[in-house]
């Protein structure tokens, strides 16, 4: 029954795939992670170096919590996207709270990366845009996995 289907198409791969504004939205999307890996290694190092090796594990496993929400919301995932952007927001609030109470320079410019960057990956047409597109890709391909699933059974059964 399914040999005269065709596979569904999936979508091209390739970086001249993604439109202008795609490849904008990816570039920024991924400085943005990388601009806050390093940040958290720098702290992570900055607490090992003054408290000791035991004091960087919990550190540690932010930074591992962090990376793994970035990738969810680099491959389009919307729950990770939203998380990630509560998550700014709920930081400039305690950092709002902090400056309140203890006015700094630094914690200044921590608001302004929170702010700045929840409402770049909430709300920014090309992050937004190049997120659409990973979305896209990761539903051709589970619809390719579908069908590969049911020609190996359908070709099982021939046999």
């Amino acid at each position: 029954m399914l040999a005269c289907m065709t596979p569904p198409p999936l979508p091209d791969n390739s970086a001249s795939s993604l439109s202008a504004k795609q490849r904008r939205g990816r570039v920024l999307l991924l400085l943005i992670f990388v601009a806050f890996i390093l940040i958290d290694l720098g702290l992570v190092a900055l607490t090992v170096s003054r408290k000791g090796l035991g004091a960087g594990f919990p550190s540690c496993v932010r930074v591992c919590v962090t990376i793994a929400l970035m990738y969810a919301v680099w491959i389009g995932q919307r729950w990770a996207c939203w998380l990630l952007v509560a998550l700014m927001y709920a930081a400039s609030l305690l950092t709002v709270v902090a400056l309140i109470s203890r006015p700094h320079p630094v914690l200044l410019a921590m608001l302004l990366v929170f702010v700045l960057t929840g409402t770049l990956i909430g709300f920014y047409s090309a992050i937004s845009s190049f997120l659409e597109l990973q979305r896209e890709r990761r539903q051709a391909q589970r619809r390719m996995a579908t069908y590969s699933s049911m020609r190996n059974t359908e070709a099982n059964e021939a046999q």
